[in-house]
């Protein structure tokens, strides 16, 4: 996820995790505009995730990073299916995720979104590039339907 305004990074945390999030990355992009987190920031996430354990009656807590770039970021993913939101993709097939056995990456720009390089870099690593309606999304809000979107289509 790109990294948004500092208040917004604790609501993505606190209702992915009931989603079923198993790994958060917040990413410094071009349009980011402030650096990554560091440890004691991640650190009150983790808190916030474990809260969200609770809620949610989940059991494994969600990873927590913040890279220094896209680039950094992209390495650090598993196979799978790979997804990212940005206004100008396709519009997502009704079964965006057919099965919950493969890992599923979902990509969320930065307020301000993606520059045209960082699509050109999703794209190069097998990111499908899909749109979340015609209405411009806070990345917060854009993160939590993409999140629901996926969650939703699993059979």
């Amino acid at each position: 996820m790109g990294l948004p305004d500092s208040g917004d990074v604790d609501e993505v945390v606190a209702h992915g995790v009931p989603l079923g999030v198993n790994a958060f990355d917040f990413v410094v992009c071009e349009r980011s505009g402030r650096a990554a987190l560091k440890s004691p920031r991640l650190g009150r996430l983790g808190r916030i995730a474990r809260a969200g354990l609770k809620q949610s009656r989940r059991t494994r807590l969600p990873e927590m990073r913040s890279s220094g770039s896209l680039g950094e970021a992209l390495k650090h993913l598993p196979s799978g299916l790979r997804f990212a939101a940005d206004p100008a993709g396709e519009e997502p097939t009704p079964a965006l995720v057919k099965t919950s056995e493969d890992p599923v990456t979902l990509a969320i720009g930065p307020p301000g979104g993606y520059t045209e390089g960082e699509r050109r870099l999703l794209q190069e690593e097998h990111f499908s590039i899909i749109s979340l309606g015609p209405s411009r999304l806070t990345t917060e809000t854009a993160a939590l339907a993409l999140i629901s979107l996926a969650r939703n289509s699993l059979r």
